[in-house]
Formats: C-alpha cells, sequence, structure tokens
C-alpha cells in the first residue's frame, strides 16, 4: 500500500479490523501519525466537520482541514503529544459549531496510543460522542444522564423566552438573570409572566415541571457555551 510524503507509516501497520470498527460506528474516529498528521477518519468524523466525502485528509494536520477546529490546531497536537509520551489516554471536552447546520454543541473526544504488531507507538487513535450532562440530583434520583438539547423542537417559545427559561430553572432570580441577559428587570418580569401563561402555570416549580417534561429542562443555548478545547484528564495507561 502506498505511503503518503507526510506519513510515518503506511496504513498496512493499521488492521483492518480496526478500521472496520470505525467504518461501521456511528460516532467519529480518526487516527493519526507520529506528528499529528491523519492517516484516516470515518465517514462519521467528516459529517461532524462537514467536510465533503472526496476532502484529501490523508497527510494533513488539523491546521489544514477547513473547519473552525483549524484555529485551535495546536491544543489538538499538545493532546496527541502527551498521550504519545505517557502512553494514556486523554479525554477532552470539544466545544465547536459541528455538522451540516453548524451547531455549537460539546463532544468528548477520547485519545489513546495506537500500537503495531511489534509493539511500537504508530500514532493515536480518538474517538468522539455527544456529551451527556447530568447533575447531583440526578444521581440522587437514579436519573440517566441525557444529551443537551440546543434546538428545540417544539416552537412554544422565543428564542428570548427560551434564554429566561434557561437561567430560571437554575433558580436565578428576575434581578440576576435581567443582568445576565443586559435587560431591564422589568423586561424579564413580563417575559416570566408571558412565559407562565403559555405554559398555563404560575409558579417556577411548576415551570421545572413543565420544561421536564416537553424536554426543555436540559436546554442549552448555544451562545452560552465557550467555544474550545479543554483536557479533562488522563486515563489508565495502555498496554502495547
Amino acid at each position: 500500500m502506498r505511503t503518503d510524503n507526510n506519513a510515518q507509516y503506511t496504513t498496512d501497520e493499521i488492521s483492518k479490523q480496526l478500521i472496520l470498527l470505525c467504518e461501521n460506528s456511528a460516532d467519529p474516529w480518526g487516527i493519526k501519525d507520529n506528528e499529528s498528521r491523519y492517516l484516516y477518519a470515518n465517514k462519521a468524523w467528516f459529517e461532524l466537520l462537514n467536510l465533503p466525502a472526496n476532502f484529501s485528509l490523508k497527510g494533513r494536520l488539523d491546521s489544514d482541514i477547513p473547519h473552525l477546529t483549524a484555529k485551535f490546531a495546536c491544543y489538538f497536537q499538545e493532546h496527541d503529544r502527551q498521550v504519545r509520551e505517557t502512553q494514556q489516554s486523554l479525554s477532552s471536552l470539544d466545544i465547536y459549531p459541528y455538522g451540516r447546520k453548524q451547531i455549537v454543541q460539546p463532544y468528548i473526544c477520547e485519545k489513546s496510543p495506537l500500537y503495531n504488531e511489534a509493539g511500537k507507538c504508530i500514532g493515536i487513535i480518538f474517538h468522539s460522542r455527544k456529551c451527556a450532562f447530568f447533575s447531583a440530583l440526578q444521581c440522587i434520583n437514579g436519573e440517566l444522564p441525557h444529551l443537551p438539547v440546543f434546538h428545540p423542537t417544539k416552537k412554544l417559545f422565543s428564542k428570548k423566552e427560551l434564554e429566561v427559561i434557561f437561567f430560571a430553572l437554575y433558580s436565578l432570580s428576575a434581578k440576576e438573570i435581567a443582568k445576565k441577559l443586559h435587560l431591564s428587570h422589568r423586561t424579564i418580569e413580563n417575559t416570566l409572566q408571558k412565559i407562565y401563561r403559555k405554559a398555563g402555570i404560575h409558579f417556577l416549580n411548576q415551570l421545572i415541571t413543565f420544561c421536564k417534561t416537553k424536554g426543555l429542562d436540559n436546554y442549552i443555548p448555544p451562545q452560552f457555551l465557550p467555544i474550545g478545547s479543554q483536557p479533562i484528564g488522563l486515563g489508565v495507561k495502555s498496554l502495547s
């Protein structure tokens, strides 16, 4: 098999079983060499970054990818280096605009060292998955974590009303919400009353119950998510 000019080894060293695993996964997967140059990524990864199917990936760095993540390539390469040098997995929280609609959303990306049959580290393999949010209250109640919602399917509330709901569910007062949204205290109070009328309720605790039944309790306004990547710890040492 052909070796790319910028790759350190041929893709023959990557097992066919591993490629099949990635190809059949709905999650984004990819493989880089020891210089952080791409050797492979599956269809889900191309779709996540909204890249054309015929995009030439092999041999490129993160800085060469036509996506907002290219501006943060130095962080990705530092994560790659840590994985190779420590021989441990590393996870990061990556928040970027993803998919065809470029919706800002969080993904957990786990990177692990990749070895050939001789036990030599030949690069890293990464796997991304949507981030599920959960609270201490969920743990106490024995509830499963759920994925965040950024664009509710139900159009009952306006964008501004959803922003107010987001803060109200965290028990912020009208004055505190007004400060967060740079609006007047009276505007927030009027918006809350409008929300209550639409939902057919009268109190905040009723709003919490209402949002939970409508799937709005895990709504996060996309504009409040900070763009970037943040390491969240090294994992167990990998076995060669």
